[in-house]
């Protein structure tokens, strides 16, 4: 025959004793650190970083022969990650991640102070050739005479 043993066999106060010693253990316990695996640092092209005009990204799905990116903006502000935009005469805070730099040349944006520049006469100068025949070069899309 089995012989159960009765709680009553075992003091009270060793059960007790137990189950602080159970409870203190347990509330020591602490949560494990994270650790980061992937520490390396995000590329930046320098050149976005001095950059004075960007394109920014469009995020969306894009109608057929639309450009990816949109622009060049003019950047009023930067930071680590945001870079602010005027966009459209507002100024706009963009993600780092949306933005591409912009290589502009100076001939891009005209001069207001200078008038726009006609194409001259001296430019019609008839052309002889070896053969001597006289010949006028074509201007493409040009005024018609007649008008």
């Amino acid at each position: 025959m089995v012989k159960k043993l009765a709680v009553s066999q075992y003091s009270h106060g060793r059960i007790t004793l137990i189950s602080l010693k159970n409870k203190e253990a347990v509330s020591s316990f602490r949560p494990v650190p994270t650790k980061h695996h992937c520490s390396s640092a995000v590329f930046v092209s320098d050149d976005l970083i001095k950059a004075s005009h960007v394109f920014l990204r469009t995020d969306r799905v894009r109608k057929s022969l639309e450009p990816p990116y949109a622009g060049p903006n003019k950047v009023l502000s930067r930071t680590e990650k945001v870079f602010t935009v005027e966009i459209n005469g507002k100024p706009t805070s963009v993600s780092i991640d949306r933005l591409k730099a912009a290589h502009l040349f100076l001939d891009d944006f005209p001069s207001r102070s200078s008038p726009p520049v006609h194409a001259s006469k001296a430019q019609r100068s008839e052309v002889v050739t070896r053969s001597g025949r006289h010949s006028r070069r074509v201007v493409h899309f040009q005024s018609s005479p007649f008008s």
